[in-house]
């Protein structure tokens, strides 16, 4: 990892990292603080020049299906207080989810029956209605996704 000081004050602009790596390191007043550039938008200094971490949507970057689960993984940590909002369907049938837990940066969805191996698992996720967030010090609610279909790994 490279690690670059740059020297800001307040950002209202987007960040535009080039071929930089994503990880950077800010100063801002002397105050050294390490930050991730996500979306184009760098890290912001408040008034008093203090780094302050942007609330950035968590990011599902895999979906995978195993006997009765069905698990996201975020690329971040996460949080959800209900199964509202999911649908996962199974075969084109929509499947009765008995219960939601959150792990690290994977979101577990436990289905009533199992998933056999070859059966074709897709997941649904209404933001409006669902409470799956990031544990950040500011969470930021999962956007909503359709249609993602879980790599059926059962054996």
């Amino acid at each position: 990892m490279q690690y670059f000081d740059v020297y800001v004050k307040i950002i209202n602009a987007k960040f535009v990292p080039m071929d930089l790596p994503v990880d950077y390191v800010y100063r801002c007043n002397g105050v050294l603080a390490r930050y991730m550039v996500a979306n184009g938008d760098a890290i912001h200094c408040d008034s008093s020049g203090d780094p302050q971490v942007p609330a950035w949507p968590p990011a599902l970057v895999g979906t995978i299906a195993d006997g009765v689960t069905v698990t996201l993984d975020y690329d971040i940590s996460m949080l959800i207080d209900s199964q509202l909002g999911l649908t996962v369907t199974v075969d084109s049938v929509e499947a009765t989810i008995t219960g939601v837990a959150a792990s690290d940066t994977n979101v577990d969805i436990t289905l009533a029956a199992a998933i056999t191996a070859g059966q074709n698992v897709v997941v649904d996720y209404s933001s409006a209605l669902g409470s799956i967030r990031s544990d950040a010090t500011t969470p930021s609610d999962a956007p909503a996704f359709n249609d993602i279909v879980a790599s059926n790994v059962t054996a």
